[in-house]
């Protein structure tokens, strides 16, 4: 089985990466890709609901991870 160990600490990112994630923000705002990866997320939940696949768990830290990332990036 894969656990998924949650914690609060970001790995560190290189240049490249940042300028991506800024190409990312230029094209849609966070709260907008907040809201998009919502739907996704949810419509997945929903079509899956009778049988979520073995690694739900990890699919599911990593949305937490990533909704949370972009709340806090559209905050500032």
């Amino acid at each position: 089985m894969d656990e998924t160990k949650i914690t609060n600490e970001l790995p560190q990112h290189t240049d490249d990466q940042m300028k991506n994630l800024q190409v990312l923000f230029s094209s849609a705002p966070p709260d907008q890709l907040r809201q998009s990866l919502h739907e996704i997320y949810l419509t997945y939940i929903i079509q899956n609901h009778e049988m979520l696949p073995l690694n739900f768990t990890r699919i599911a830290t990593n949305m937490y991870h990533l909704l949370d990332f972009l709340e806090k990036a559209e905050k500032k």
